[in-house]
């Protein structure tokens, strides 16, 4: 599960229990911190966001490496497994994450703060939803879709668009075979509705 630094000179990814980077200007990798089993990250000027499977949370870390530390937390009450695929959004503040969950009612995107331990729903569904160039884009029914999302208020706004059927879809990880840069270009894998 790699991901670019927002400036694009750099590949965070997980491997050997680690999350590590790559400058792309050369050099060999660094390790971050421990991360076992990645399930996602976003890489915002020193921040990086990540989702370690054994916790379950949502952690930070600094991009020159540290001790991450907890920004979400687990809810057993709602049934929640695990807090994944997190994105954090061009104002550096918010970020977009997945709670997948026994409840389908919870299960969906989220928006948080960071320096807050508070989130609203976004989008119900069983796969994240990614920000991108003032869109929310997300799979409804196997269907790609983009919508006008406002960061400040959380909220959607207009209808949503059409982008493309038949997106491969992995619910056992909640996440669809889709990408989209901040500029706007979308691809995504054709495949089977698992």
């Amino acid at each position: 599960w790699p991901f670019w630094s927002a400036d694009g000179s750099a590949l965070g990814y997980f491997a050997n229990g680690k999350l590590k980077r790559t400058d792309l200007a050369g050099g060999s990798p660094r390790t971050i911190c421990d991360a076992p089993s990645g399930r996602g990250g976003s890489w915002k000027g020193d921040v990086i966001l990540f989702a370690p499977i054994m916790s379950g949370a949502i952690f930070r870390v600094s991009a020159s490496g540290g001790t991450p530390e907890a920004v979400t937390v687990l809810d057993t009450n709602r049934q929640e497994i695990a807090h994944r695929w997190p994105q954090i959004l061009p104002d550096g503040r918010h970020f977009l994450f997945f709670i997948q969950s026994e409840k389908e009612e919870v299960r969906g995107s989220y928006l948080g703060t960071l320096g807050s331990s508070t989130h609203a729903l976004v989008s119900n569904g069983d796969t994240t939803a990614i920000y991108s160039s003032g869109q929310l884009v997300s799979l409804r029914d196997g269907a790609l879709v983009g919508q006008r999302f406002d960061v400040g208020s959380g909220r959607l706004k207009g209808d949503a668009l059409h982008i493309g059927d038949r997106v491969s879809f992995d619910r056992t990880h909640g996440i669809a075979n889709f990408s989209a840069s901040e500029s706007g270009t979308l691809v995504y894998l054709a495949g089977n509705w698992k």
